[in-house]
């Protein structure tokens, strides 16, 4: 269940890498949910 998990966010972290080039804001976006999903 946790490498899962590990996997599924290396899978999400890799997609918006991806797409960095699209929208480097949408990273911003994921790095403040990921820390309220954090807290």
């Amino acid at each position: 269940m946790f490498i899962a998990k590990i996997t599924n966010v290396l899978r999400r972290r890799l997609i918006f890498f991806y797409h960095t080039s699209y929208g480097s804001r949408l990273i911003v976006v994921v790095r403040i949910f990921q820390s309220f999903i954090k807290k």
